[in-house]
């Protein structure tokens, strides 16, 4: 009896500390990634859970893959993706240092598991600390110490404030005032997109309409690039300088592109990426490959005085690392066309999970969870983020909390795979 209560405490002392670990992560990656690799030691945890799943399965002689659920299999589906782009790749790369730099993209995806087993204990961990989050968030952002927090990852935790609690009107303007709050004391063009983002996911009466206004929204994108793409095309003219090409040329060419300089560069980038790379590259390019050809002499700043700086970083190394600033655009371009599908087949599911039973979700407090994985989905359009150790891990367990809600409520038979539940923690 003593040594099952000591087990008890054990993994709930590991579980805070994992847990501890994760939010230090999401909240302050600036420190606590780029000195101490937390998203390296959240892969490496979740790699463990997983071989606990992989061992229990066996034990019980199932079939492994008929033993996940669909989130699960998605999840299947792009590590082994990602497994052959390692293999592909070992003869193609430039050299190891990008090679490993790009596998991120990989390894981070198993960060996933710690969501799915450690979901409850994550609801009970918030919940006792969600006043001293909200503190310290607040000191952070009115003294705009920056360097204690991170440009956007507020954006994810902020629901969790009302985890286990029925998201009413009220709580969602109070949501929103987070996000307005968070936009005006740390200005970043992400924010608002992430707060009219949630807007529209919570206000969308069901998934039809949902999905209706998503394709208009994807339609007018898709429009405003075809329209502009003679614009865009001029970053060739005189653009051999530079490895993004003319951009002062193209800013110059519309009053459009002269609004935002940091959006004109992420749509070249993608306009760039569209039509000159992705068509030779259906497959993908596969890791430690350059993003767009390049030699030692280019310039990388992205817009104004591009002619005589050279930019943070080094061509060669702005081409394989820094990605095209939306996370989706850059794994389809490295993993294929295969990703695309995985992508759009598991935020298929989720959206249309989400409607089918939010009012459910709703009832039962589970809305921020999904709030939180969408808020780290919406940052991913604009920023790297499945292609960066800054916030794989925050992407992977997000998704992995989802993964268990669902599970949850299809009751699925692996349910009752459990480790440490809210009642131990």
């Amino acid at each position: 009896m003593l040594s099952s209560i000591n087990a008890i405490n054990i993994k709930n002392i590991a579980s805070t500390i994992i847990l501890g670990v994760f939010l230090l992560y999401g909240i302050n990656n600036y420190f606590f990634e780029r000195n101490f690799y937390f998203n390296e030691i959240l892969s490496l945890i979740g790699f463990i859970f997983f071989l606990t799943k992989v061992i229990k399965i066996i034990d019980k002689k199932i079939h492994f893959y008929f033993f996940l659920n669909f989130l699960e299999k998605m999840w299947l589906m792009f590590l082994l993706l990602g497994i052959c782009h390692l293999i592909f790749s070992w003869n193609i790369k430039t050299n190891l240092y990008y090679y490993l730099r790009n596998s991120v993209i990989v390894y981070s995806c198993f960060s996933f598991w710690i969501g799915y087993y450690l979901l409850e204990n994550f609801k009970v961990f918030f919940y006792k600390i969600r006043y001293y989050f909200l503190a310290y968030s607040a000191i952070a952002l009115c003294f705009q110490l920056f360097l204690w927090i991170d440009r956007y990852a507020l954006s994810v935790f902020f629901p969790w404030f009302f985890i286990n609690k029925k998201l009413t009107n009220i709580k969602k303007n109070i949501l929103f005032i987070f996000y307005v709050v968070y936009a005006i004391l740390y200005p970043s063009s992400t924010t608002p997109f992430v707060a009219a983002g949630l807007a529209l996911i919570l206000f969308s009466p069901n998934f039809k309409v949902f999905s209706a206004i998503f394709t208009l929204i994807l339609v007018g994108f898709i429009s405003f690039m075809v329209y502009f793409s003679p614009n865009m095309a001029k970053n060739k003219e005189g653009g051999d300088c530079c490895l993004y090409g003319n951009l002062a040329i193209v800013k110059d060419s519309h009053p459009v592109f002269a609004i935002d300089l940091n959006a004109t560069w992420r749509t070249i980038v993608w306009y760039k990426a569209i039509t000159e790379e992705l068509p030779h590259h259906l497959l993908g390019k596969g890791f430690g490959t350059p993003m767009f050809a390049y030699n030692n002499n280019m310039l990388t700043t992205y817009y104004v005085g591009m002619h005589a700086d050279y930019g943070k970083h080094k061509p060669e190394y702005e081409t394989h690392v820094s990605g095209l600033h939306n996370t989706y655009l850059t794994l389809v371009l490295r993993l294929g066309m295969p990703y695309l599908l995985i992508f759009f087949a598991t935020y298929f599911y989720i959206f249309r999970n989400f409607y089918k039973n939010k009012i459910v979700y709703g009832q039962q407090g589970q809305i921020p969870i999904f709030l939180g994985f969408f808020a780290i989905s919406i940052i991913g359009l604009f920023n790297l983020s499945l292609e960066s150790p800054i916030y794989a891990s925050l992407y992977w367990v997000s998704m992995g909390f989802v993964a268990k809600v669902i599970s949850q409520a299809h009751n699925e038979p692996n349910k009752n795979i459990k480790l440490p539940t809210s009642n131990n923690a």
